[in-house]
C-alpha cells in the first residue's frame, strides 16, 4: 500500500509540530546554504525541507528582505520599495577523502547572486548560484542553481509561483521527512532537480473561497552507479472549495491527483486520486477539531500490467491551545483493498519559563497484517547561557517503503553553538538517520555524520570559516562508505539598493 498525498502532508505537519526552526545563523554557518561553505555539508544534518524559508506576501518573516535579515539572522526590517541586490561569496580550499573514490583537493569559489523586491502586495525573488572548482588537472563549474519566486496577494486573492533548478552531489542532498533506504545511499554523480509550483487562492476574505495548486518535479541522476537511484517525474494537482458557515464552522470539499513515473526496471507509473470533504470546528476558546473523509483510487502501471486499488481514508484532529503552546491528538485511518494503515499520535509543544522551546510527540502506526510500530519525536532548543545555544531533535516514525515493506525511520540531529569572543564562535553538529526494515528483503541502512565549524569575523564584512565533516554509512551492519571533508574559506555577503 503506497502512501497517499494526505498522509504525506500529515507527516510533514507532524514534523513541523515537533520541530523547532533553528536560528538563521546556525542554518547558514552550520548546515550550509546556497552561498556558504565551499566544502559543503554531508546532507544528513540539513534541517527538514519545510523549515527552509520561502518568500510570502507578508515579508521577511518567511524569507523576506535579505538586506533586512542578513546572514546572521538579525531582526532588523527594512521595507523600502526599491529592489535589493545580494551577492554571497565563499572562496577557499577543500580536501575530500572517500574510501570508495579518489581523494580530491581543490580551490573553489561558491557564489549566489540574487535580487529581492517587495511592495505592499507583491514579492519577487530571483537568485542564481554555482561552484567554480580549480583542481590539479581541470577546472569547471558545478552545482548550478536558479530559483524564482513571485507572490501577488491582497485581502481577497493570492497567486504564488515558484520555479527552481539545481544540481547537487548525491550525498549532499537533504533528506525528506519520509526518506527511504535509497535516500541514505552515498554514490558518485549528481542529482538534478527541476521543480515548478503554481497556487491560486480566491475568496480569502469571503464566506466562500477556492484554492487550486499545480505542481511538477523532475529528478535526474547523472553519472551514478547504484541501481537504487532512478529518475522520476511527478505531476500533481489539487483544488479545495471552502465554505465558512459561521465563526465556529468551516467546511471544505477537495480533490487531489498525483502521477509519479519512475525509470526503474519495470517502468512504474503510479497514479493516486483522492476526493473528499471535511471541516474545521471551533469547540470553545481553547479547543478546535477537524475531520476529513475521502475516497481513494490508486493505479499502478508497470511492464507487467496494471493494478487498481480502491479505498478510503479518515483523518481527524483535536487541538487544545494553551498560553505556552498547544496539545494535538490526531488519528488517521487508510484502507486500500485488503491493506490498512492506522496512525495515532499525541503531540505537545510549549515554551518553558527559561525560554527553551520543547516539542514532543508519541504514537503508534498499525498495519493490516497486525504489525504495530512506534512513532515519537522530541525537539529541544535553548540558549543555555549568553552566546551558547543547544538544539536537539529526535524523531522516529513507522511507514512503508516503495516495495510495500514495513519500515522504521529514525532521525537524530544536534547542534551546539558557542561564542568564543566578540568576533569568533564555534559549533558542533551531529546527525544520524536510519531505516530498519521490519519485514522484507531491503537492507537496513544507517548513516551518521559529525561536523565541527569555527567562524572568525575578520572585519564587519569578511569572515574566515574552517569546517571538518565526517560521514559513515552502514548496510545490514557492514560499513559501505566513509568520507571526510575539510575546508577553509573566506566568506562575504554584499547587499545594496540601487
Amino acid at each position: 500500500m503506497k502512501k497517499s498525498n494526505r498522509l504525506d502532508r500529515l507527516a510533514v505537519a507532524l514534523v513541523m509540530l515537533t520541530g523547532v526552526a533553528l536560528p538563521v545563523s546556525v542554518q547558514a554557518q552550520i548546515f550550509g546554504n546556497e552561498a556558504f561553505n565551499v566544502g559543503g555539508g554531508l546532507g544528513l544534518e540539513a534541517p527538514p525541507e519545510e523549515l527552509q524559508s520561502t518568500p510570502t506576501a507578508d515579508g521577511a518573516a518567511a524569507g523576506g528582505d535579505p538586506a533586512a535579515t542578513g546572514p546572521d539572522g538579525a531582526g532588523r526590517r527594512d521595507t523600502g520599495t526599491g529592489p535589493v541586490f545580494t551577492l554571497d561569496v565563499s572562496t577557499g580550499f577543500t580536501y575530500e577523502d572517500d574510501e570508495d573514490d579518489p581523494t580530491e583537493a581543490y580551490f573553489g569559489t561558491r557564489f549566489n547572486a540574487g535580487v529581492f523586491t517587495q511592495t505592499r502586495n507583491q514579492t519577487f525573488r530571483f537568485s542564481v548560484g554555482a561552484l567554480a572548482r580549480i583542481e590539479e588537472e581541470m577546472s569547471d563549474f558545478t552545482e548550478p542553481s536558479a530559483v524564482l519566486a513571485y507572490t501577488l496577494a491582497n485581502r481577497s486573492t493570492e497567486v504564488a509561483l515558484d520555479l527552481s533548478w539545481r544540481e547537487r552531489d548525491v550525498e549532499d542532498e537533504f533528506l525528506d521527512p519520509d526518506f527511504d533506504s535509497d535516500d541514505l545511499i552515498t554514490d558518485v554523480g549528481t542529482r538534478e532537480t527541476h521543480a515548478a509550483r503554481l497556487r491560486v487562492e480566491t475568496g480569502r476574505d469571503r464566506l466562500f473561497g477556492i484554492a487550486t495548486e499545480l505542481g511538477y518535479r523532475q529528478i535526474d541522476f547523472i553519472d551514478t552507479t547504484d541501481p537504487g537511484l532512478t529518475d522520476e517525474i511527478r505531476y500533481d494537482a489539487s483544488t479545495e472549495l471552502r465554505f465558512s458557515i459561521d465563526r465556529r464552522i468551516e467546511l471544505r470539499a477537495f480533490a487531489d491527483w498525483t502521477e509519479r513515473s519512475e525509470d526503474d526496471a519495470v517502468q512504474t507509473v503510479e497514479t493516486v486520486t483522492r476526493i473528499g470533504a471535511g471541516g474545521d470546528f471551533l469547540i470553545d476558546r481553547a479547543w478546535t477539531a477537524s475531520l476529513d473523509v475521502a475516497l481513494l483510487e490508486e493505479e499502478t502501471e508497470t511492464t507487467g500490467g496494471t493494478t487498481i486499488e480502491d479505498g478510503y481514508e479518515i483523518i481527524t484532529e483535536l487541538t487544545r491551545f494553551m498560553p505556552n503552546g498547544r496539545l494535538v491528538f490526531s488519528l488517521s485511518h487508510e484502507v486500500l483493498e485488503d491493506d490498512e494503515l492506522t496512525t495515532l499520535t499525541a503531540a505537545r509543544s510549549m515554551t518553558l519559563a527559561n525560554g527553551a522551546a520543547v516539542s514532543a510527540s508519541a504514537g503508534l502506526v498499525a498495519f493490516e497484517d497486525g504489525d504495530v510500530l512506534p512513532a515519537f519525536g522530541l525537539t529541544y532548543s535553548q540558549e543555555i547561557l549568553r552566546g551558547r545555544t543547544l538544539t536537539v531533535a529526535l524523531r522516529q516514525t513507522g511507514g512503508e517503503n516503495d516495495d510495500d515493506e514495513d519500515i522504521l525511520r529514525t532521525r537524530f540531529n544536534a547542534v551546539y553553538e558557542q561564542d568564543l569572543t566578540r568576533n569568533s564562535r564555534f559549533a558542533v553538529t551531529g546527525a544520524l538517520a536510519s531505516v530498519d526494515v521490519q519485514q522484507g528483503s531491503a537492507d537496513d541502512t544507517l548513516a551518521a555524520s559529525l561536523g565541527l565549524s569555527y567562524i572568525h569575523d575578520l572585519t564587519d564584512d569578511w569572515a574566515l570559516v574552517a569546517r571538518a565533516d565526517h560521514r559513515i554509512t552502514y548496510e545490514d551492519g557492514d560499513r559501505t562508505d566513509r568520507s571526510d571533508v575539510f575546508s577553509l574559506n573566506l566568506e562575504r555577503t554584499f547587499s545594496f539598493r540601487p
